[in-house]
Parts: C-alpha cells; sequence; structure tokens
C-alpha cells in the first residue's frame, strides 16, 4: 500500500483508474476494500501512468517564489518618494468660477 501512496503522489493517475475509484468511492466503498483496489491497481501497472525516463530524472525546480527582505531593508524594491509624492497640505482657494 505504501508504494501506491507514493506513486499517487509522484505520477498521474491514469484516467481508467480515475474513473474506477470515482465509481467505487461514489458507490460507498468501504476503505478496506478501497485499499485492496488500490494495490489491485497498482499490481496490474494500471494504477499510474509512470514513464521511464521520469523516474531516472533528478528533480527540477520549476517555480521559485518568496522573497524575504527585513523591514528597514527595503529600498532595493521601493522607489525612494520623489517631489510628485508630497501633495499639498493646504486647502487650495476656491476659483472665481465657484463663487465662494
Amino acid at each position: 500500500m505504501t508504494r501506491a501512496i507514493e506513486e499517487i503522489y509522484r505520477y498521474p493517475l491514469r484516467q481508467t483508474a480515475t474513473d474506477t475509484l470515482n465509481r467505487q468511492l461514489r458507490s460507498g466503498i468501504c476503505d478496506s476494500d478501497l485499499a485492496h483496489l488500490v494495490v489491485a491497481l497498482r499490481e496490474e501497472d494500471r494504477l499510474c501512468l509512470i514513464h521511464e525516463e521520469e523516474q531516472t530524472q533528478e528533480p527540477r525546480i520549476i517555480c521559485s517564489m518568496g522573497l524575504s527582505a527585513n523591514k528597514d531593508q527595503t529600498d532595493w524594491f521601493r522607489p525612494q518618494p520623489g517631489p510628485h509624492a508630497r501633495l499639498p497640505l493646504k486647502p487650495s482657494k476656491p476659483s472665481a468660477r465657484e463663487g465662494k
């Protein structure tokens, strides 16, 4: 059972295995029967789609997320405020059109 679980996490399920397992789950299969079914599908090589070349490849990083910086050292990604960042602090005088 352990190897079947490892294969399920590592490789995609075959479409026939997905259909079989979904059908059995919808019908209310008990846990022990489900475990026997998964092991049987694995033994018959009908559980996962495993390519030989994928087994020998080293893991690859396909996406790396997560930049971190100290709170005090965030200048590297935040532009320094310039004249455009300053707003007038005093309200402007109403124009003659506004009538006040």
